[in-house]
């Protein structure tokens, strides 16, 4: 879920950011605990009929899960680049 941020939420977004990682998870926790369940419902359920809407539309394209599974495999199976 993205949405465009007003000016000064992205100001202090920025702000946020520069914290060290624990204080930014408080941050992240305490924001998290301020929203209601019902409101990440019902934000998820926007998002599900959107989905829908596109697959019927055909906008999107679905994709079968064998192979998005067997795809994902093939990417974690993958040799890592060393981090030198």
């Amino acid at each position: 879920m993205s949405a465009v941020l007003p000016p000064e939420a992205e100001v202090a977004l920025e702000k946020l950011l520069e914290l060290p990682p624990l204080l930014r998870l408080e941050v992240s926790e305490r924001l998290a605990d301020s929203v209601e369940q019902s409101e990440i419902d019902r934000a998820w359920i926007r998002v599900a009929e959107r989905r829908i809407m596109e697959m019927r539309s055909g906008a999107v394209k679905g994709v079968n899960i064998d192979e998005m599974f067997a795809e994902a495999e093939r990417i974690m199976n993958e040799p890592r680049p060393s981090a030198s």
